[in-house]
């Protein structure tokens, strides 16, 4: 770590609480002409299915539960020893790693089944109708899994106030300490490994993934499908959020198998500086939190007092990243109270100030099947996967090692 000057910290009123700053990138009608251009390559026009593809034909693929999400359109040069193809989907990102292109593919998947169900309902719709139905109740299934199955396991609960309608004076915007530290707590849970299961729980053939050979390395997915990740994903115990990350995210962070990365932990740290965050103890003043005095209200352990001391002169330097990772985590959630307090206004305003949250803009019936529908029961229908898998799949049940 960096070890940091008293003063390094400039706080600004509003870098906690408000908004980034206005993007200096492409202008907004350069972007929403490229967003529409990736729209059409995704989209096959055919009663509105998603574009997908085969994992050995590069054709639209007829087995819904081998589909993956599209190929693009030609070779790149993501690897230092040969070009490959790689996924195309709505985020950019979707290669970055497998189990990112899993659930890109497994979504593609569950729009082009309700295009099939509403289809089949009326066949009198047109492609665009039918695209524009799929795509809201895609959606609403992501925005009923997010706040009724993840968030729940993340933060307890009871932790987000229960939803009371659409409010128009809430600003949806995302926080510069969501974005920039807080929202990154994951990067603490993640394993050295990947585990890939066969329906029996064993390890498949080709063996489990190695984290530094997950980034930027779609020909897994190609080769092993979807079903062995996604089986291991809701089998495999997640690292406790904490000070450690693992090595693959350590030296080896989105270099290409075989390669090196960055490190994960120094990127973001120095992120954090950039986007000018204030330090961890005026973030929690900032949220309405007490100020701590010293390194023990932060962490009880003893080890963990002494390494924040060997880095940081007093509570007060300490980057907000840092010291929101290090605290003991609250009662029946898995973050500590800094990050259960940013997490849960962050989210509560991007539902009370959502004009289309699906509680309000859909039809009562509709939210009903919405809000039957897990991520279980969408791996289920989209895949191989059966009944080894548990009903939620945040959850890794008890028999699991």
């Amino acid at each position: 770590m960096v070890r940091p000057g008293r003063h390094r910290h400039r706080h600004h009123p509003a870098r906690s609480l408000g908004l980034p700053q206005r993007s200096r990138g492409a202008p907004a009608a350069q972007r929403h002409h490229r967003f529409h251009r990736r729209l059409e390559r995704l989209r096959f026009r055919r009663r509105a299915r998603a574009r997908a593809a085969h994992p050995r034909r590069h054709r639209p693929a007829q087995d819904q539960r081998r589909r993956f999400v599209a190929l693009q359109p030609r070779r790149v040069d993501q690897r230092a020893d040969r070009r490959q193809r790689v996924f195309l989907a709505g985020d950019v990102r979707a290669n970055e790693q497998v189990g990112l292109t899993a659930m890109h593919t497994l979504f593609v998947r569950e729009h082009n089944y309700w295009a099939g169900e509403i289809a089949a309902e009326d066949p009198a719709l047109d492609d665009e109708a039918i695209y524009q139905r799929a795509r809201a109740i895609v959606a609403a299934e992501m925005q009923a899994i997010t706040y009724r199955e993840f968030l729940p396991a993340l933060l307890g609960r009871r932790t987000l106030a229960p939803y009371r309608g659409y409010r128009p004076d809430v600003d949806p915007g995302i926080a510069n300490v969501f974005a920039t530290a807080a929202y990154r707590f994951g990067h603490s849970m993640l394993s050295p490994e990947l585990q890939r299961l066969d329906a029996g729980g064993r390890v498949i053939a080709a063996g489990n993934l190695a984290l530094a050979n997950a980034f930027f390395n779609p020909e897994e997915i190609a080769a092993q499908g979807i079903d062995p990740l996604l089986r291991g994903l809701a089998t495999q115990r997640a690292q406790e959020i904490d000070n450690f990350l693992v090595d693959a995210v350590r030296n080896f962070l989105f270099g290409p198998p075989g390669a090196g990365g960055f490190d994960l932990a120094s990127l973001n740290i120095q992120r954090g500086r950039d986007h000018g965050l204030p330090g961890y103890n005026q973030v929690r003043a900032d949220y309405g939190l007490r100020r701590v005095r010293n390194f023990a209200e932060i962490n009880r352990d003893p080890v963990v007092q002494a390494n924040l001391a060997a880095v940081y002169p007093s509570v007060d330097d300490v980057d907000v990243w840092v010291g929101g990772l290090a605290e003991r985590h609250r009662p029946g959630a898995l973050v500590g109270e800094t990050w259960q307090r940013i997490l849960a206004e962050q989210f509560e305003r991007l539902r009370d100030g959502d004009r289309f949250w699906y509680e309000s803009y859909l039809p009562a019936d509709l939210v009903r099947v919405v809000e039957r529908q897990t991520l279980a029961r969408i791996i289920r229908r989209n895949t191989a996967i059966g009944g080894e898998l548990q009903a939620d799949v945040f959850r890794v049940p008890s028999s699991a090692p």
